[in-house]
């Protein structure tokens, strides 16, 4: 996948399967700030062979010309850095930065259920009580708000991302809670997103219920 945009002689290079996982979030604020981007799926395919060119072994990892970025939050950052979207006041830079940490805690969330014995019951058990106990958490601060922050931030995407996740475990996730429903849509139809949140992503899912 590469987001190619005017005025950018090299794109920046992140290594990552072509799944919904670590890289989806980066791949998302690339696209929505028009960073020229490339998502080097190949590469990651070829595992291990690129792990002697790691930071910490592992990847996601973003190459933007001498400057090498791993850890996929640290990436987050990073992108969110260069593309001006930790918020421009105070208040917006705390909310997006609660919304990234809220981001993180509900991937931790899912990831050990997804690695749960059996994954359907531990999948059933966190819809019908820790997605929920998380998403009023999250209807609470949007109150009646288009988006979190007065602008869109690093962590409105982030909620987004992980909205598109859960979507596609459980297509009634957000039904109880139609302010943060209309919030997604709201991201989801923002310019150079459909290719990522909409249904024409051709991203693999890396989380299953069952």
């Amino acid at each position: 996948i590469r987001f190619a945009h005017e005025n950018e002689k090299m794109p920046m290079k992140m290594v990552y399967w072509g799944i919904k996982a670590r890289g989806y979030l980066p791949a998302i604020i690339a696209a929505y700030a028009k960073l020229d981007f490339e998502w080097d799926s190949d590469t990651a395919n070829a595992w291990p062979a690129y792990k002697e060119q790691t930071l910490f072994g592992q990847i996601p990892q973003l190459e933007d010309g001498s400057v090498k970025v791993a850890q996929s939050m640290a990436i987050v950052r990073y992108l969110s850095r260069k593309a001006g979207l930790q918020g421009e006041t105070d208040a917006d830079f705390a909310t997006s930065e609660m919304l990234l940490e809220e981001f993180n805690d509900v991937f931790t969330i899912v990831a050990k259920a997804h690695y749960g014995s059996p994954r359907k019951e531990a999948m059933d058990k966190i819809f019908a009580e820790d997605i929920p106990a998380q998403l009023k958490y999250l209807e609470k601060l949007l109150g009646a708000k288009t988006i979190f922050a007065s602008k869109i931030t690093a962590g409105d995407l982030a909620i987004a991302s992980m909205f598109n996740v859960l979507l596609a475990l459980e297509p009634s996730v957000l039904d109880a809670f139609p302010t943060l429903k209309k919030f997604y849509a709201h991201i989801e139809g923002l310019d150079g997103l459909a290719p990522l949140l909409g249904a024409e992503c051709k991203l693999g899912m890396y989380f299953e219920r069952q």
